[in-house]
């Protein structure tokens, strides 16, 4: 029997997210937390989340707090797969990828939960469909905007995440974000012209 998630109020899913033991292997991977819910709701919870989530570092500890973000955005909490799903109104998932934005702005900046903010794009996979999709140009400006932040940590998460993804625009955000840090170091330097020649995995 799965938990149905779809009539929690935001309070209760944010807890039904983050609210767990740190746990090896993780609590989302035991049969009795299997959930079903309307990937319409669950995606709106979502970008309320990413909307605000200044309020997450009061209530859960940074391990929790990274646990619960590699839970929503991989395959157990499924971003990873809806956030790529023609059959779910467009405007919802853009909305999503766009406030993910807010994430990298008000809790990377201070604390990167240990690999979560480098994976966060990567977490999120990619659709094998060939093209620039709308998923992917939504991407791509969030990627660009991230890359804006002033946080090492966030500007190599978004060149990481365009290592990942497939995109024709990306050699030229990446070419700006260049030629505006002009004070880069090397080691990122190097990182980003990776990206732009394909030699990020």
């Amino acid at each position: 029997m799965s938990i149905n998630v779809d009539n929690y109020p935001f309070d209760e899913w944010v807890r039904f997210v983050f609210d767990h033991p740190v746990s090896e292997p993780e609590w989302y991977w035991d049969d009795a937390w299997n959930w079903e819910g309307d990937p319409r709701v669950w995606l709106k919870n979502a970008t309320a989340l990413f909307s605000s989530p200044e309020f997450l570092v009061q209530d859960y500890s940074p391990e929790q707090l990274e646990q619960g973000f590699w839970f929503l955005l991989g395959p157990a909490g499924k971003l990873d797969r809806w956030v790529w799903a023609e059959e779910i109104d467009w405007s919802i998932r853009a909305d999503c990828i766009s406030a993910m934005v807010n994430v990298f702005e008000q809790l990377f900046v201070k604390n990167p939960l240990g690999e979560t903010c480098y994976m966060w794009w990567d977490l999120l996979g990619e659709s094998r469909d060939e093209g620039d999709t709308p998923v992917r140009d939504a991407m791509l400006e969030s990627l660009r905007r991230v890359l804006a932040i002033e946080s090492l940590d966030c500007q190599v998460s978004a060149l990481h995440g365009l290592g990942h993804l497939t995109h024709g625009g990306k050699k030229k955000v990446i070419e700006e974000f260049l030629n505006i840090r002009s004070n880069l170091d090397e080691k990122t330097e190097q990182y980003a012209r990776a990206v732009i020649e394909g030699r990020v995995q």
